[in-house]
């Protein structure tokens, strides 16, 4: 059993110890009274289906996310049958449209750790693989599917365990493929919180490329320190939008809405061709053929206080094990010898986050093809395949166009007692390219006598309430810290600033709500305004969110300091 977490993914037969049992024994306590107010919390609203149809109620009971606290998932005799999901061998006429290996994961065509997947007229087929290689003498079969899904699937994207289906209405179903089981009676259309058991979701329509995504708790990555990890277990979903510079990300035990989102390269300015990802890892092609990939997720962004152990400190001695933060950011490529089409693709190839395929569709003289690197390599080579290209070419000669940054300024006065004194210290602090889905923000203290510049780093925590996209009137908190820059060049004034303001640290929790006129640093008991300007004075007020008090508590708990919230 794997732990309950707002951003595991789901539990499974292969891991049968609990992970809470690594917890000490007042840490359990915490987490699991946790999750337990998280669960009461969500009792009252229960999952309804997307749908009138009475076939598709069944898919409610799914038992894709179901938890099973203090044992494994059982796997029912009925989940056995109908051959465990493999129907009849495809016919001649459908197996020549089939490919002999999936070599690059689509929302036609895709792969898992033990099986390739191929749409066609609705139809999904299925064939044995190995780490998403076809094996060879293997027959494709129908997938059998419910009467739900049956003769309707329009997309579908897997990855390790996890498998994804749109169905023609856009409504979103998901499987688990526990042991390789297929059948049908798995399948569910739940999605959300709390723990997978929401009302579910469908494809937004501007969506133009995406892929499911799960990082298990078999494997590792290496943090920003060079420390090697053990994720807790995470389903994502990426999905690139119309604007070709928003990738929303969503979580099987998240909300489901549009707020979460990965800032895409040069903090979301370049434009974006093309989408793929695995393992925790999202890869990008942009608007000229350049190549990106991230490591990025819900517990890797430091959002999953519950379980995950996270620092900003940095210079930490090798015994300190927690997750480093900030997450990683973009690592660009280097561009294959040839042309490349928007179409790219990224596979798993082992149990570790740098164990990944990167995959482009493309030529190489008039040889059609995919370029192939590992993650870690510099080389690409050329797999010619002969078939026409689908994707379209992109030209690395295009003008080096970039969206105008969605930055905003806010500046405010704030207060400082010199400690051991009574002497006030009055500061301007001005905070230049708020966007708080493009961390970090620069910040600079001005006062009398010097300036302290700073870098606030921010991400969205364990918040439960479902929020549009970007900023509004309503209030919406962000985890944080703040980092004093230049800390070995600072000014006695300077640092009299920063013992007065920061309790005298390099780095320092920073807890922040945010609005479209106003920037409250919760911690720090700061506020600032939109250009220093009047901030709005009837803003609603907030719901408590309990998804957010959990996670300040437990941050605040592990961080050993007592939560200081500003009225």
């Amino acid at each position: 059993m794997q732990a309950p977490g707002p951003a595991a993914a789901h539990l499974r037969q292969e891991s049968p110890v609990p992970r809470a049992n690594h917890l000490p024994v007042n840490r359990r306590l915490l987490a699991l009274s946790a999750c337990a107010a998280l669960v009461l919390a969500g009792a009252a609203s229960q999952a309804a289906p997307p749908t009138s149809s009475p076939e598709c109620l069944v898919q409610l009971a799914g038992s894709t996310g179901v938890i099973q606290v203090g044992g494994d998932v059982p796997t029912p005799g009925t989940l056995q049958g109908r051959n465990g999901g493999f129907g009849d061998v495809a016919p001649a006429a459908v197996a020549r449209t089939l490919p002999d290996q999936v070599l690059m994961r689509t929302p036609i065509e895709s792969a898992s750790r033990e099986y390739v997947f191929a749409l066609r007229s609705g139809r999904a087929w299925v064939r044995p693989a190995h780490l998403g290689v076809g094996l060879r003498g293997q027959p494709w079969r129908e997938l059998l599917l419910p009467p739900c899904l049956d003769g309707r699937v329009r997309q579908l994207s897997a990855d390790h365990r996890l498998l994804l289906a749109v169905a023609d209405d856009g409504q979103v179903y998901s499987h688990d493929m526990p042991g390789g089981d297929l059948s049908p009676e798995r399948w569910t259309w739940r999605w959300g919180p709390y723990f997978w058991t929401g009302t579910g979701w469908t494809m937004p329509t501007d969506v133009r490329d995406w892929a499911a995504s799960e990082l298990t708790s078999g494997e590792r990555f290496t943090d920003t320190s060079g420390r090697e990890q053990a994720p807790i277990g995470v389903a994502t979903v990426y999905l690139l939008r119309g604007d070709r510079r928003t990738i929303t990300y969503l979580d099987p035990w998240l909300p489901v809405d549009d707020s979460r989102q990965v800032c895409g390269p040069g903090r979301g300015t370049i434009p974006l061709a093309g989408l793929s990802g695995s393992g925790s890892t999202v890869f990008v092609v942009d608007h000229r053929g350049g190549l990106w990939t991230r490591l990025y997720d819900f517990d890797v962004t430091g959002a999953n206080t519950v379980f995950g152990d996270y620092s900003w400190q940095r210079g930490r001695p090798a015994s300190d094990a927690r997750w480093q933060l900030p997450a990683p950011g973009w690592v660009r490529h280097t561009a294959p010898p040839g042309v490349v089409t928007d179409r790219v693709s990224i596979s798993k190839t082992g149990t570790h986050a740098r164990d990944r395929v990167l995959r482009v569709e493309g030529r190489s003289g008039r040889r059609t093809g995919v370029w192939e690197k590992p993650l870690t390599g510099t080389r690409w080579r050329f797999v010619p395949t002969g078939t026409p290209l689908v994707g379209r070419e992109l030209d690395r000669g295009a003008t080096d166009f970039r969206f105008a940054p969605d930055d905003h300024l806010y500046r405010g006065t704030v207060l400082s007692t010199v400690p051991g004194s009574t002497r006030l210290i009055r500061s301007t602090v001005t905070a230049r390219d708020v966007n708080p889905e493009c961390s970090p923000v620069r910040v600079r203290a001005s006062f009398q006598g010097g300036a302290v510049d700073l870098l606030l780093h921010l991400h969205d925590g364990m918040r439960q309430e479902t929020r549009a996209a970007g900023l509004d009137d309503t209030p919406r908190e962000y985890n944080g810290a703040l980092e004093v820059l230049g800390w070995d060049q600072l000014s006695p004034e300077a640092r009299e600033w920063v013992d007065g303001h920061l309790g005298g640290r390099r780095i320092s929790t920073a807890p922040v709500a945010l609005t479209t006129t106003r920037m409250r640093f919760l911690a720090q008991c700061w506020e600032l305004t939109l250009d220093g300007g009047r901030a709005r004075a009837d803003v609603p007020r907030v719901p408590v969110d309990l998804g957010m008090v959990v996670g300040r508590t437990t941050e605040a708990q592990k961080d050993g300091r007592t939560p200081t919230p500003c009225t």
